[in-house]
């Protein structure tokens, strides 16, 4: 905790900050009035689509609230889109619960702080979200998985306000994109507190399949750290800046879209955060299904070809991965497991210790 707050010292702005509580290893900014934040939400048409919607709006609707928020559905796929099924499922929920927001004052925001927008074309993620950024008029932009079911910090719950501490974040101008920790709550697993890339062209999501309650390597997933990459699935960025790096590239594989825009963010100078303090819980298997359904995802040729472009900018190393450690499938992993090393290194490394 000295480190971070010393950092803070270092850079002048303590006064603008509250140290977070013991076990959570995080600079708080004091909450101030959201500023314009458009939250899009980009949807791969599905069966079950209406249903999986009503969960993550109602983790939404109270920020709609805030005189500058607005709300954007980019509904993908070629089928008409029913608002007004879901906004029959979102009265009844209101209705049925106890609830901060009644069921009168929900259809007013729905009706005037959300906007369905569908292209007539059929797109990847990387193009629903460009449709959604274009349509929208926010200071900032919040990109949230359709998927997410629940939104809590590590140490409030539900009354940690993670939109507003991630906007903050993002208002700083070495930092290009705030995410915050992606986890399977049915599992009780990280899903990803960022991304990282292996010098023989692997991805991986750090911290991938470990235990939700983990401090993580060096307690990252108690606070804020800096990764390669983010997941698309939650991240918050200044419209400028997204404008500034050209938007999400449509012309590459939906799996490789997340590592090239962080890379390009990482090209012009900024940074890209994740507050692992922040959990949101999201289906990694629809995740998986949505780069499936879209028929995106790479080839050996096309992985092949994406790091050549960027192997002359990168290091060999992912700066924000230990050279000690290594990828497990599409995992990070931050121990050494034994049983996974070549027995060249493991002979070497026994040789050493003893």
């Amino acid at each position: 905790m000295y480190s971070v707050s010393n950092q803070a010292n270092k850079d002048g702005s303590l006064n603008d900050k509250i140290v977070s509580p013991p076990g959570s290893y995080d600079l708080s900014f004091p909450e101030h009035s959201l500023q314009s934040v458009s939250v899009i939400v980009p949807c791969l048409e599905s069966p079950d689509q209406p249903n999986g919607l009503v969960d993550v709006l109602l983790l939404l609707l109270p920020y709609l609230k805030y005189p500058d928020m607005e709300l954007v559905l980019v509904i993908g796929g070629n089928k008409p889109f029913d608002l007004s099924e879901i906004q029959a499922k979102l009265t009844g929920h209101f209705r049925d619960e106890s609830c901060s927001i009644n069921p009168k004052e929900a259809v007013k925001l729905f009706e005037t702080k959300a906007k369905v927008v569908q292209p007539r074309e059929e797109l990847g993620i990387a193009g629903l979200i460009n449709i959604g950024v274009s349509s929208s008029k926010g200071e900032f932009v919040c990109l949230i998985d359709d998927s997410t079911s629940d939104i809590k910090h590590r140490i409030y719950g539900r009354d940690g306000n993670w939109l507003g501490q991630m906007v903050a974040y993002a208002g700083h101008e070495k930092i290009g994109a705030v995410g915050g920790l992606i986890v399977d709550r049915e599992q009780s697993v990280v899903i990803s507190s960022g991304q990282a890339y292996g010098g023989d062209g692997t991805v991986a999501d750090l911290h991938h399949g470990e235990a939700i309650e983990s401090a993580g390597y060096f307690a990252r997933l108690l606070g804020s750290s800096n990764c390669t990459a983010l997941r698309l699935g939650c991240l918050v960025a200044r419209r400028k800046t997204f404008d500034e790096i050209g938007g999400l590239d449509e012309k590459i594989p939906d799996d490789f879209v997340d590592l090239d825009y962080g890379l390009r963010l990482r090209a012009k100078g900024y940074r890209s955060v994740v507050l692992s303090q922040y959990h949101f819980s999201q289906d990694e298997l629809s995740i998986s299904e949505k780069l499936g359904t879209a028929n995106n995802r790479s080839s050996d040729l096309e992985r092949q070809r994406f790091f050549q472009k960027w192997f002359p900018q990168l290091p060999a190393q992912d700066p924000f991965y230990s050279p000690n450690l290594r990828f497990v499938g599409n995992s990070a992993k931050f121990y050494l497991n034994l049983d996974d090393l070549p027995e060249e290194i493991l002979a070497s490394t026994l040789h050493e210790a003893s």
